[in-house]
């Protein structure tokens, strides 16, 4: 209904997310704010008289997901808004069926679970309960996972993992997707720097950029960016906001994906940019570039101004897709864990083997695990087998944790007590 009603001219449309009538699962609830975070109107509604729908009604993971997919939404705004522009000026609808894109795609002519966010990322909510795995299809061209950046070459049908927090998406080759960290209160200016998420392609791209206010009295602006990629790398060329609107000053940071290579040379209007040691180091300078060897990105930070011309010149060969990635794990442990303990995890993406991990300090534990990049994996903590498990409050047995294969992506965990202490002779 989403997508024939942005078809038919009506662009600002959504659902009642859990279902007017009240009676969601924890699943079905959860599922729903996935696809709530990406349809162009996104609110939690139901009527009186039933058990509360709130996303702490369903429980901590469900409590949990809801945030992540309301945070992704913000972060996502200065897209969205531009979207909604787009769609003012047009008519074109900001969530579109696959056929909006590729009208010669016989299987996109008729696919109605998924669908584009804008012309850049393909979104494919999961629809069926209990789902273990979902079948994406991706038409032609090339396409990257979006938080991993493992890529894949359509046409294609991809098996996405799952778990609840799981809604697959998929950027485009050619996308300028920007973002920004939201504001702090309703009404102080966006936080942060703006962001461009990259993806060069062969053919040029363009992507405009629409900000205002936020105040009602008009004044707008446009930024029209234009992406090319080529053997030797790839280009942004801004050209001058059209519109009365200033923006404030603020950092621009350009993430280029992918960059499986270190770059031989950055300019900025034909100025060389100076590589920083770290991602840390570069915010804190304000302009130079990284590249994030992790995330197989390349990093560039400079003052945002009205136009300018960003070159990189770097290999953009991809030889492995979707090449392993090591996910940072910090855990809190419970009071008396042994100081003399070595914590340990284990995860599915290697048999359940086990990993020692640092004591940093005698609260906490930190490491990495290696997995493949895009999926999600399974894991827990002990003391280096299974007699010594993690266990949850009152001794319950404690539910596989999880994760996304994706670089910088930490997760920050909290163990309750230890197989142990709860059965001293397991």
């Amino acid at each position: 209904m989403l997508l024939n009603l942005g078809m038919s001219g009506v662009p600002f449309v959504g659902s009642d997310v859990g279902g007017f009538s009240g009676g969601a699962t924890p699943e079905i609830y959860a599922r729903w704010m996935a696809l709530g975070s990406v349809s162009p109107f996104f609110r939690a509604h139901v009527t009186s008289g039933v058990a509360g729908q709130e996303p702490w009604a369903f429980g901590q993971e469900v409590t949990d997901t809801s945030r992540a997919d309301i945070a992704r939404r913000y972060a996502l705004l200065p897209y969205l808004y531009s979207l909604f522009a787009a769609a003012h000026d047009t008519g074109a609808p900001v969530l579109r069926p696959l056929v909006w894109h590729f009208q010669g795609d016989a299987t996109a002519q008729t696919l109605d679970d998924e669908a584009m966010l804008g012309p850049w990322l393909l979104v494919a909510p999961v629809v069926t309960e209990g789902a273990a795995t979902r079948a994406v299809y991706l038409p032609a061209g090339r396409w990257f996972e979006a938080a991993s950046g493992a890529a894949y070459d359509g046409p294609a049908t991809v098996t996405a993992s799952l778990r609840l927090a799981a809604l697959p998406t998929y950027v485009r080759a050619g996308a300028i997707v920007p973002s920004q960290a939201p504001a702090q209160t309703a009404d102080a200016p966006p936080a942060g720097p703006l962001s461009l998420d990259v993806y060069p392609a062969p053919a040029a791209s363009t992507f405009t950029l629409y900000e205002d206010a936020g105040d009602g009295a008009g004044a707008s602006s446009r930024a029209t960016y234009t992406l090319t990629g080529d053997a030797g790398g790839a280009s942004l060329v801004a050209a001058a906001r059209a519109g009365a609107y200033a923006p404030p000053a603020r950092t621009l940071v350009v993430r280029v994906h992918r960059v499986d290579h270190a770059p031989r040379a950055v300019t900025l209007d034909g100025a060389g940019l100076s590589p920083d040691a770290s991602e840390d180091a570069l915010c804190a300078a304000g302009s130079g570039y990284v590249w994030d060897a992790a995330d197989l990105a390349l990093v560039v930070a400079f003052p945002d101004r009205a136009g300018f011309t960003l070159d990189a010149r770097y290999d953009p060969v991809i030889t492995l897709p979707g090449p392993d990635v090591a996910v940072p794990l910090m855990v809190k442990l419970p009071d008396g864990t042994p100081a003399d303990v070595v914590v340990n995890v284990a995860t599915d993406a290697d048999g359940w083997v086990f990993h020692p991990l640092q004591r940093t300090p005698e609260t906490h534990a930190a490491g990495t695990v290696t997995v493949p990049r895009g999926r999600w994996f399974d894991y827990k903590y002990s003391w280096g087998d299974w007699c010594t498990v993690e266990k949850w409050p009152g001794c319950a047995e404690a539910d596989n944790r999880y994760a996304f294969g994706a670089a910088h992506a930490t997760k920050e965990d909290e163990v309750f007590g230890w197989r142990g202490w709860c059965d001293p002779s397991p």
